[in-house]
């Protein structure tokens, strides 16, 4: 499966997902290809967005949350350590 780096007008950085996510899903919400170079080693999960540390700025948070699906109006409204509880007790709902 390939992988593809992609990029938002809205958010700083890149993620990168399946070419097949990319033109099922991205692309209409509008992504765009960041680069045609590999996105991941074939060990790493392209599909899991890198969580922030605890103590990354608030702007990083709300980026991760946009990126697990959240409306930037939404996470704008949160603080840094309401985003860090909400992943935590999410995380820990999937898991179980």
């Amino acid at each position: 499966m390939a992988f593809v780096r992609i990029k938002h007008p809205d958010i700083e950085e890149t993620g990168s997902v399946s070419e097949r996510a990319y033109l099922r899903v991205y692309k209409e919400k509008g992504w765009e290809l960041a680069d045609t170079q590999p996105a991941h080693p074939a060990n790493v999960d392209p599909d899991e967005p890198k969580r922030p540390q605890r103590n990354d700025s608030t702007d990083a948070w709300r980026t991760y949350a946009v990126t697990r699906g959240m409306t930037r109006e939404d996470a704008d409204e949160l603080s840094r350590d309401e985003l860090v509880t909400h992943f935590d007790t999410l995380d820990q709902t999937q898991e179980s």
